[in-house]
């Protein structure tokens, strides 16, 4: 009687597994609309969700260190004035043209923060501290890198602060997305759609750097 029941407790073991192992096949295999991935890249973005952005892009290249997920959890101020900016995003998708069956070129009507204040701000005040002393390049390079965070932090605090006003872009992007297992993913980070992510500081910092030529 017991070998018959341990018998039969290990066949009834057996079938839940298989049909668990099943279940879970089954479930890996559902194949996510280009719909559900787009939606589900806007919402990361909106957010500024790092892993989440990560996990939609194929190919994040030169920019692979800006969306370290390190930044998420480092008390990083940056990545906290992202996040603010991501939140008073708006994405609307105005076409979708399909080059293949794995390839379709999305393009979005976006209206995000313009940083171009912002970034005029964190300029004049990394100036004016080596104006006046308070800091300079040998003392950076003296720095940890904990000291040097806690000064960058100040100092984009500063800069947040004394935007009054918040100003925006409207712009249309074309972004790839391509078929990668289940789901649809952005091919490659583009400088554009990085732009718009970093609420323009990228595009205002560049334009800075070249008016002082």
């Amino acid at each position: 009687m017991k070998k018959r029941l341990i018998c039969l407790m290990t066949a009834f073991m057996l079938m839940v597994t298989a049909f668990s192992v099943g279940t879970l096949e089954v479930h890996a295999a559902k194949q996510e609309t280009l719909n559900t991935s787009v939606k589900q890249f806007m919402k990361y973005a909106k957010a500024f969700h790092i892993k989440g952005i990560r996990s939609r892009v194929a190919d994040l290249g030169e920019y692979d260190m800006i969306y370290d997920t390190a930044n998420a959890s480092s008390g990083d101020e940056m990545y906290k004035y992202y996040k603010k900016c991501a939140k008073k995003m708006k994405w609307k998708v105005v076409s979708k043209k399909k080059r293949n069956k794995t390839t379709v070129d999305v393009k979005f009507k976006i209206r995000y923060v313009n940083s171009k204040q912002f970034t005029e701000n964190l300029m004049t005040n990394i100036s004016n501290d080596m104006l006046s002393g308070k800091m300079d390049l040998e003392k950076m390079l003296e720095m940890t890198e904990k000291q040097l965070m806690k000064y960058m932090n100040s100092v984009v605090r500063r800069s947040a602060a004394s935007v009054k006003k918040t100003a925006y872009r409207t712009q249309t992007i074309k972004v790839t997305f391509v078929k990668k297992g289940t789901k649809w993913k952005v091919k490659k980070m583009t400088k554009a759609l990085d732009n718009v992510l970093q609420a323009n500081v990228p595009v205002s910092m560049e334009k800075l750097a070249n008016s002082l030529y």
